[in-house]
């Protein structure tokens, strides 16, 4: 629910919700432009290419030089040696690395993962773990949701554990 009304894909049922100074509830199209997201779904077209679908994301957000941004960001999820296969012939670690780049490919300020390290294996998760890490140093924020306690504290500067739609501990 919170990263649904953080995504600005479902309305707060009270109070409302700013993101970058901007009420969302008037300027939400503005506010998802700086919003990545990595969800349970990759968003990703089963039959282009990794590549194909980083550069088409890549022309949506109007990124300059979409090719370039596609290869560096394939190269950072370790995934350069199958940017020319399709999609669909990838196993659910390797969807998930294509569509953290996906969530990535318009430098957004905010990145919403919810479960990020789903179906990967160790050297994957800690390519992620540096991944996020580098981001957060970059000042990008980042908000979380991860069932792995020993991770999340080890990733986080600041972890909320959520119960019954209240905040159980922060």
């Amino acid at each position: 629910t919170l990263l649904k009304i953080l995504s600005t894909l479902m309305p707060p049922t009270t109070g409302k919700l700013e993101l970058f100074g901007l009420d969302v509830a008037h300027h939400a199209l503005r506010a998802r432009a700086r919003l990545g997201l990595i969800g349970h779904q990759s968003m990703l077209y089963r039959d282009l290419t990794a590549r194909e679908n980083l550069e088409l994301f890549a022309r949506l957000y109007g990124v300059k030089a979409p090719q370039r941004r596609a290869a560096e960001l394939l190269s950072i999820v370790g995934m350069i040696d199958r940017a020319d296969d399709a999609v669909k012939t990838f196993s659910r670690g390797m969807c998930q690395r294509v569509s953290i780049a996906r969530a990535l490919v318009h430098e957004p300020d905010l990145l919403l993962a919810d479960e990020p390290f789903a179906g990967l294996d160790v050297p994957g998760a800690a390519a992620v773990e540096r991944l996020l890490s580098d981001l957060y140093q970059a000042g990008k924020t980042i908000v979380m949701v991860n069932h792995d306690v020993p991770q999340s504290l080890r990733l986080a500067d600041r972890v909320i554990v959520l119960g019954a739609g209240t905040i159980a501990i922060d």
